[in-house]
């Protein structure tokens, strides 16, 4: 909401309230708004964002990783992972997968230098089948250890097709709002590969009860009034 703020150019928005139904309760030249935020992703136009799961899980077992790793090592660094689309990990498996990468981790970062990068392959150093391969950048400058998130493949153009499914969801709950003046929807685009787009292609005014919605390029931080 801070960034949406910030780069938002046709007026200052003060917040009032933070909440639920709408997500926050703005003030702008006078008005009360109401903004109700939510995400898009690659494949929301098809429902539920396996994308986002993916991404959500991946993101999760590297943090559980580095959970691992860190009291073994004096410094920070950052690791990516990629993980086999055709061989998802388990929960059942998910500890066994991890405690075999702590294994294999920690033995070959112990000689890492400031600023040197390590990268571990399936085939060459025997990683579990559902990981194909592991970067790891040693940074002494990091406050702490991160998830460097290499996702990436094919990035689709953003079309209606992906914005109904959110506008109709939310418009469901519109009635349940506390009154305001006026009602905006802002539509997020991510940062990563899950949420990410290559170009818009929508032709504005989109129909809404909303009586405002934006499409948020927080990467750019570019808003595009839809309506």
């Amino acid at each position: 909401m801070n960034l949406f703020i910030e780069s938002y150019k046709k007026g200052r928005i003060s917040i009032i309230n933070e909440q639920e139904a709408p997500d926050f309760i703005v003030s702008l030249e006078g008005r009360e708004i109401g903004i109700e935020l939510t995400e898009i992703f690659q494949d929301s136009h098809l429902g539920i964002s396996k994308l986002k799961q993916a991404s959500s899980d991946g993101s999760q077992f590297t943090e559980d990783l580095i959970a691992l790793i860190q009291p073994h090592v004096t410094f920070t660094f950052s690791i990516g992972i990629h993980f086999n689309k055709d061989l998802p990990i388990k929960k059942s498996k998910k500890k066994k997968v991890l405690k075999e990468l702590e294994v294999i981790c920690v033995p070959a970062m112990a000689n890492l230098q400031d600023h040197e990068y390590l990268e571990l392959e399936n085939y060459y150093d025997s990683l579990p089948s559902e990981i194909e391969d592991i970067h790891i950048y040693r940074s002494d400058g990091m406050e702490e250890s991160i998830d460097s998130r290499p996702e990436g493949g094919t990035v689709a153009p953003l079309t209606i097709s992906h914005l109904k499914i959110a506008l109709t969801s939310k418009e469901s709950k519109l009635s349940s709002y506390r009154i305001c003046d006026e009602q905006w929807l802002v539509i997020r685009e991510g940062n990563y590969y899950s949420g990410s787009f290559s170009e818009v292609e929508i032709d504005s005014p989109v129909e809404s009860l909303f009586d405002k919605v934006f499409l948020f390029r927080t990467k750019a931080r570019e808003i595009i009034e839809v309506k």
